[in-house]
């Protein structure tokens, strides 16, 4: 007998982030959502955000869209600028 894991095609990657996972659209809306509420002087540019996402893509804690040493989404996190890694990374 087949488990819901074993039925479906979809795997998930560990180096996509929210806008990959196709499971994931809601995600994508709260991410809009979020970002529409910080106020601009609480959010990361795009270079700190970029190099942040870049170092969360490299990083064995991250799964899908998700950091396994804190449970947050990396992408929420990485737009709050005074926000850190929970691994001290960035």
């Amino acid at each position: 007998m087949m488990n819901d894991n074993e039925n479906t095609n979809h795997k998930i990657c560990r180096k996509c982030l929210i806008a990959a996972q196709a499971e994931a659209v809601d995600l994508a809306a709260e991410m809009d959502r979020f970002l529409a509420m910080l106020k601009p002087e609480d959010m990361a540019g795009d270079d700190l955000f970029s190099k942040r996402i870049s170092i969360c893509k490299d990083c064995s804690y991250l799964l899908g869209a998700t950091c396994n040493a804190c449970g947050c989404y990396v992408e929420f996190r990485a737009n709050v600028k005074h926000s850190n890694c929970p691994k001290k990374k960035w």
